[in-house]
Formats: C-alpha cells, sequence, structure tokens
C-alpha cells in the first residue's frame, strides 16, 4: 500500500500525462497529420465558395426573370455600359489567374521567392480591376445611372442598373478580400510557411473570376 501510495505521489494522478499531452497538442487526433489538415482545410474552403456561389446564383437568376420581362429596357442599359473598361477588367482578372495558378506552382516546387512574388502580383492585379472600377462608376454616376428611382430613365430600366451596382458592387469586395488575401498568403509564403494558404487564396481567387466571366457579357456584350 505504502508502495502504492508513493507512486501515485510521485507520477501524479491517473491519465495525468494524457491530459498534458492534450492540452499540448495542437490539433484532434483526427487532424493530427498535415496531409488531413490539408484536405480539411481545401474541403472547408469549397463548403465557403459553394454558399458563396448559391448567393450570386440566386441573383443572376433574379436578372434572368427581370430581363424575360423588360428586355428592351435591359438592352438598352448594355448601350450604356462601360465595355472598354468592363472587357479590359476581363483580361485582368484572366492574366491573374494564370498569374496565381503559377505562384501556387512555384509553392509546391519550394520556390518560395517566386511564389511569393506571383502571389503579390496577383493581388496587384485585383488592386488595378477595382481602380478601373471605381473609374468606371464614376462615370455611370455622373451620367446618373444609379440604382431603383435615382436612375436617368432614359439610359435604362431601373431593374438593369439596380441589379448592376448589386451584382458588380459584391463582386467588387469579393475581389477587394481576395486581393488582401492574396498578399497575406505571399507574405507567409515569402517568411517560410507553408503554400497551403496560397492554394486556398486561389482558390477562392479563382471563384472569384469565374463569376465575373459570368457578368460580363450580362452587363456589357448580351443584348438579345
Amino acid at each position: 500500500v505504502t508502495s502504492t501510495v508513493s507512486s501515485a505521489t510521485t507520477h501524479g494522478p491517473p491519465f495525468a500525462a494524457d491530459e498534458r499531452a492534450v492540452r499540448v497538442s495542437p490539433h484532434a487526433d483526427h487532424l493530427a497529420d498535415a496531409g488531413v489538415q490539408h484536405q480539411a482545410a481545401r474541403f472547408g474552403m469549397w463548403i465557403f465558395i459553394g454558399t458563396e456561389a448559391m448567393f450570386f446564383a440566386g441573383l443572376i437568376l433574379l436578372y434572368c426573370a427581370e430581363r424575360a420581362v423588360s428586355s428592351s429596357t435591359f438592352e438598352h442599359g448594355i448601350d450604356h455600359s462601360e465595355k472598354l473598361i468592363g472587357t479590359i477588367n476581363t483580361f485582368i482578372l484572366l492574366a491573374s489567374s494564370f498569374v496565381v495558378a503559377a505562384g501556387v506552382h512555384g509553392a509546391r516546387l519550394g520556390h518560395r521567392k517566386i511564389a511569393a512574388t506571383l502571389s503579390t502580383l496577383a493581388a496587384l492585379c485585383g488592386v488595378a480591376f477595382l481602380v478601373l472600377k471605381l473609374v468606371e462608376y464614376g462615370k455611370h454616376i455622373g451620367e446618373k445611372l444609379l440604382p431603383g428611382a435615382l436612375i436617368d430613365v432614359e439610359h435604362g430600366g431601373s431593374a438593369f442598373w439596380t441589379l448592376y451596382w448589386v451584382l458588380t458592387g459584391f463582386h467588387a469586395v469579393h475581389v477587394a478580400v481576395g486581393a488582401g488575401v492574396l498578399a497575406v498568403a505571399g507574405v507567409g509564403v515569402a517568411r517560410g510557411g507553408a503554400g497551403r494558404a496560397l492554394e486556398g487564396a486561389a482558390l477562392y481567387w479563382h471563384f472569384v473570376d469565374v463569376v465575373w466571366i459570368v457578368l460580363w457579357p450580362l452587363f456589357y456584350l448580351v443584348r438579345a
């Protein structure tokens, strides 16, 4: 009995070591493996992108419904859209997708400086997109092409311009967030961090680009 008490006093209560191990471990047992963590992070990003896709899909369906009712006003609105700026922004985002994909490839090969540089370049593409978008918004404001009752009805129906401001505005917010995430991920890679954050940021950025590829013809090109 004495030895048992002494042993308990020396080594502490039962499972004390296990409890300390649980407190020290930063991950649950099923996420202890780095590969599993990577898969979980990627799956979480896909879930997030799925929810964002449903949000944009609902607004795009609303666009289609409104256009079916008043197609002529939508065509009139497209006639007054800034097609040059919209097209330049499209090429900027397409180029940025190629750049960020090359950055992810570089990170996988261990070329951290190249990956960080390309990630930063993609973020700068996002900034360029936003600058041109602000210029475009400024022109629309000058022409009173505003949402809702604020619109100059001679240049298109209020439904078209309301949806234009809502959809492109929300997309611009996503571009701003994506550019910031790419910049942070690039800094992390440059400092020796894992490339998984850059992969997640690139996945989100590709989603932002795909949304714009859908919005571009809806608000700039398709008249009939």
